[in-house]
């Protein structure tokens, strides 16, 4: 097991360094299709766009939290297991810790994105801008989409609009913001005109 711990804390360490050292900001997005059990099917990981469920879940295992909890796990178990700590009891708090790491950094980044400060965004302005989805979506579920705008890179929950002959888009799709309604772009085909 130590050598497990090790491991973990030179990989976790390296991604934590570079991140701090370099600023560098890694967004990975999960998108799958399967049966969770007889009867309910799911369509993509940001399914819980709420707050809960499996949206929450996904934004919870993103690459930077993972990162923190590899690097606390192996902080942990490797000063445990120096200091010749039980390896259960070592096995437990290094699970603890790092999924305390975790949770911390995810709380902390939803706080600072929640709470930035800087020159607003017009969500009107908007409107007619072509954008890529990143997360599918059909219907009345919530997807994501990803756009430039003055110079900025913006992403925001979308939604299929009314007037789209196209009712599915896929991650990768090109789609045309319609309107904008609490925060939420509506979008139709990019050749909708």
């Amino acid at each position: 097991m130590g050598l497990l711990y090790l491991t973990c804390l030179i990989a976790g360490g390296a991604f934590i360094l570079l991140t701090l050292v370099g600023g560098a900001d890694t967004d990975v997005e999960m998108d799958f299709d399967g049966d969770i059990a007889d009867g309910i099917d799911v369509d993509s990981a940001d399914a819980g766009t709420d707050g809960d469920g499996l949206g929450e879940l996904a934004r919870l295992l993103s690459f930077r939290n993972v990162v923190f909890f590899v690097g606390a796990f192996g902080l942990t178990g490797t000063l445990l297991g120096a200091i010749g700590t039980n390896s259960i009891l070592t096995f437990i708090l290094s699970v603890a810790v790092g999924a305390f790491a975790a949770v911390l950094m995810h709380k902390s980044m939803s706080y600072l994105m929640e709470n930035e400060v800087g020159e607003a965004v017009q969500t009107d302005d908007l409107i007619g801008y072509t954008a890529k989805v990143v997360i599918g979506m059909s219907g009345d579920q919530k997807g994501k989409i990803s756009l430039q705008s003055d110079g900025r890179h913006l992403q925001m929950l979308a939604l299929t609009a009314d007037e789209s002959e196209k009712k599915d888009f896929r991650s990768g799709d090109s789609v045309l913001i319609v309107r904008v309604e609490d925060n939420t772009a509506f979008v139709a085909d990019a050749d909708f005109v």
